[in-house]
């Protein structure tokens, strides 16, 4: 074009395209260019159908994002090659750039992430993987062979009340229901923490500690209209309500006496199926933890009495508490502590 309108003679226009189409020792031109891109399209193509196929005749629903990365890898590769684990359920919000809470950027022209083959859809995805030139491919593989904490993740991910889903090479699940009290607006409480940043900091522990943290949903409310007592925390599948230490006690009677009475306020609820029965301590500063003190709290809770109002007799309250765990800031371990 620039020959064209600049009146250069027929044979420069002839030598720019010579220049532009072919390969040199500095360049690689256009012909070669795009005839390597469609080959190694074909190519992946080929192998995609192929586990395409597989994946239909085995009836697998589980997949395996594989190959490896280079420098010009897409955003959507890259972040697809890190989830690593994909099922059948996630593709369609897959192809909308939306990878485990990651926004991918979308080619306006083909509504799909930069890079990607236009008509990509959930069909031929597994065909098409990255688009143009890319080298990964969708393997299908057994249930049993995907880590638990992806097949965890799953019913978290495809919720959309739950935000914040993550798994990690430990072996770690969290996610945080929509309805989860967020105190972030309240002042700190300790170490210039306030209560959402303490709880926070706990679920990331055990995440990287590789258990199952899910937040859960607090905002059940009363018919008068007020929230319902609550537990907020699924620890490796077992409800229970986090309490973080903030003081430096003789022992955790009060606090744990506090949560005796709210496991026993949720317990009495009329939807409740599953009696709870433990409780979440967490110590942001390590020196504030003691087994002793989880011992003697729970002793001293058992030791208290009152008067019953209708007999006049003294009595214990009851104990609901029968497990206590403790995460403690920067170890590697749950301490779990079991009671009768």
């Amino acid at each position: 074009m620039r020959a064209v309108t600049s009146n250069a003679k027929f044979s420069d226009l002839t030598r720019e395209l010579h220049e532009h189409l072919t390969t040199t020792e500095n360049k690689q031109g256009a012909l070669s260019k795009y005839a390597n891109t469609y080959a190694t399209t074909a190519m992946s193509q080929y192998v995609g159908e192929n586990n395409r196929l597989l994946t239909n005749d085995l009836g697998l629903e589980w997949f395996e994002y594989v190959g490896s990365n280079i420098e010009t890898t897409r955003e959507f590769c890259e972040h697809l090659t890190e989830k690593r684990y994909v099922h059948k359920s996630e593709i369609k919000t897959i192809l909308k750039g939306e990878i485990d809470g990651h926004q991918c950027e979308i080619y306006e022209k083909t509504g799909l992430p930069k890079g990607m083959i236009e008509g990509t859809n959930e069909q031929n995805f597994q065909v098409n993987c990255g688009g143009w030139n890319c080298r990964h491919q969708l393997v299908p593989v057994a249930k049993e062979a995907v880590p638990k904490n992806e097949k965890e993740a799953l019913p978290y991910r495809n919720n959309p009340d739950y935000t914040d889903v993550k798994t990690n090479k430990q072996g770690g699940m969290k996610a945080t229901h929509k309805g989860h009290i967020d105190h972030t607006n309240e002042k700190s409480i300790f170490m210039g923490l306030n209560p959402t940043q303490l709880e926070e900091a706990c679920q990331n522990q055990l995440f990287r500690m590789g258990h199952s943290a899910v937040f859960c949903d607090e905002s059940i409310q009363t018919k008068k209209g007020q929230n319902d007592t609550s537990l907020d925390l699924l620890l490796d599948g077992k409800r229970m309500d986090i309490a973080s230490v903030t003081k430096d006690v003789i022992n955790y009677r009060n606090v744990l006496g506090n949560k005796n009475k709210q496991l026993s306020r949720y317990n009495q609820l009329e939807y409740v199926n599953e009696k709870a029965d433990a409780v979440c301590l967490y110590f942001h500063d390590t020196k504030m933890f003691s087994e002793q003190k989880v011992y003697d709290g729970i002793k001293r809770l058992k030791e208290l009495k009152y008067i019953d109002a209708e007999t006049g007799e003294e009595k214990s309250p009851n104990l609901n508490i029968k497990h206590v765990y403790c995460v403690v800031r920067g170890t590697d371990k749950l301490h779990k502590y079991d009671f009768d």
